[in-house]
């Protein structure tokens, strides 16, 4: 039965990667079938984890499971994370964004400040999304509901096309999606597969990687990303701007000679509202050390702080799906997560890679599979997927090899969001990609030749002044 879960559970994977079907019908269907041949773990009362299918709903008291009932109990305990309900809290919290014109106005104001010149206005999207990545937990809602239509009008205004000056509006478009993942990685909240790396972190390595550890230990590697891909971008797409800007009405631009936009309306009181409650959560997140209050506390209480206060209507969050369908796939997600550990796959496949790399060092054998989990990328066409399919087994081979629990967390934590870098050519790293992608600016063989020269220079950061980081940190 064991045998057959470990079955199903790759081919839950396969199906991620080779289908049209959403994930969380698919993940439906992987709990259905689950639940039916009660082949999840139940937790005796010994202290020791056995298949649902082993249990005795009467003979054997010890054992929390119940048959089928017992089985169902094991399938929803996703559900219950902790993990689950900060993303959903935070897409509300994005939503909010949305809704009250406060995310397109921190976009419109960076854009404003550093707008002098090309790569100052690739500068401003960068600093743009990082402003949005701690709040909207998801790369297509930031990235595609937020950043592009900013971006695209932003193109538009510098007389850049698809087919007239399109180095610019290229130049723009690789800036943004690049920054969406770059911000998918520094913060915890920043993308949908960051909890269940912290989710495994925990349960594998012991590591607690909640915000403001997960923030601090991006800061300096993360902030030389900032620094230096614009500018990379600029000398791989060499754009020029127009000689003769026109104007465009879209999302209040209008365009100057020095390409910059003219200021929005004064913030309206809903602005103001959101302003200051974001302002509370982030203090709570980043003090919860020292609080005691958890990150998902945290954001129910800003979710509930934006009803209560009229920035949001219940309506509202009835509409926003992308919250909804997250938290029924997340959730399953992390059920199959956990149970991929308590029966025994994430041992096998550890301890299968950890005989391999036994003759190096732990350093050694930690940079290895942070490379084996970067290039792995190229096999995968979801971030998500690919951090639920090797994350966890990897965690688990740098056990037995005795790597350094935290600078193995940090290293599968930071990459799995910059490993999307690597699979342009795929263009289903992250639902944002596909977007910015389909607006025509930038040929798919330039997706993937910029794609691996930006994935090399994360590398070559967060392998070397990132190590370095770390080490001051004492994480290893």
């Amino acid at each position: 039965m064991v045998a057959n879960a470990h079955c199903l559970r790759h081919r839950v994977i396969v199906a991620l990667l080779t289908t049209d079907f959403e994930i969380s019908f698919l993940i439906a269907i992987a709990l259905m079938i689950l639940t039916f041949t009660r082949s999840f773990a139940c937790h005796t009362a010994a202290g020791t984890w056995i298949p649902c299918d082993q249990c005795n709903p009467v003979g054997l008291e010890e054992a929390k499971c119940a048959g089928f009932e017992g089985a169902f109990d094991a399938a929803l305990a996703g559900y219950s994370s902790d993990v689950n309900w900060l993303v959903f809290c935070a897409f509300h919290l994005g939503q909010a964004m949305q809704v009250s014109g406060l995310g397109r106005r921190v976009a419109f104001r960076l854009v404003n400040v550093f707008g002098g010149s090309l790569l100052g206005l690739g500068y401003a999207v960068f600093l743009a999304e990082l402003c949005l990545g701690p709040f909207i937990p998801s790369n297509a809602a930031r990235g595609g509901g937020v950043m592009q239509p900013m971006v695209l009008s932003l193109a538009q205004t510098l007389n850049s096309t698809p087919t007239r000056h399109t180095r610019v509006g290229a130049f723009l478009i690789l800036c943004a999606a690049h920054a969406n993942l770059i911000s998918a990685s520094v913060f915890l909240t920043g993308s949908a597969p960051n909890p269940i790396v912290h989710a495994k972190a925990e349960e594998l390595l012991g590591v607690e990687m909640e915000f403001a550890i997960w923030l601090k230990g991006a800061l300096l590697p993360g902030a030389l990303s900032l620094l230096f891909t614009p500018a990379l971008l600029y000398l791989l797409v060499r754009p020029k701007r127009a000689a003769n800007p026109r104007p465009s009405s879209s999302y209040d631009l209008s365009a100057t000679n020095t390409g910059q936009i003219a200021p929005m309306d004064a913030m309206s009181p809903r602005e103001w509202t959101l302003t200051a409650i974001l302002v509370v959560c982030l203090t709570l997140w980043m003090t919860q050390v020292y609080t005691g209050v958890t990150a998902s506390l945290v954001a129910f209480m800003a979710m509930v702080l934006v009803l209560a206060t009229g920035v949001l209507e219940w309506e509202d969050v009835l509409r926003n799906a992308k919250a909804w369908d997250s938290f029924f796939w997340l959730g399953g997600f992390l059920t199959l997560a956990q149970h991929f550990t308590l029966l025994g796959l994430s041992g096998w496949f550890g301890e299968h890679a950890a005989s391999v790399l036994k003759p190096l060092s732990p350093l050694a054998a930690t940079l290895v599979i942070a490379l084996l989990y970067f290039v792995s990328m190229f096999g995968f066409s979801s971030i998500t997927a690919h951090a639920v399919a090797l994350a966890g087994p990897l965690m688990a081979a740098s056990r037995s090899l005795g790597c350094p629990p935290m600078l193995v967390a940090a290293l599968i934590s930071y990459l799995s969001g910059l490993c999307g870098s690597l699979v342009f050519v795929s263009l289903h790293s992250a639902g944002s990609l596909v977007v910015y992608f389909a607006q025509g600016y930038v040929k798919h063989r330039d997706w993937f030749r910029i794609g691996g020269c930006v994935a090399l220079l994360h590398l070559v950061i967060f392998l070397g002044p990132g190590l370095a980081w770390w080490r001051i940190l004492g994480w290893f």
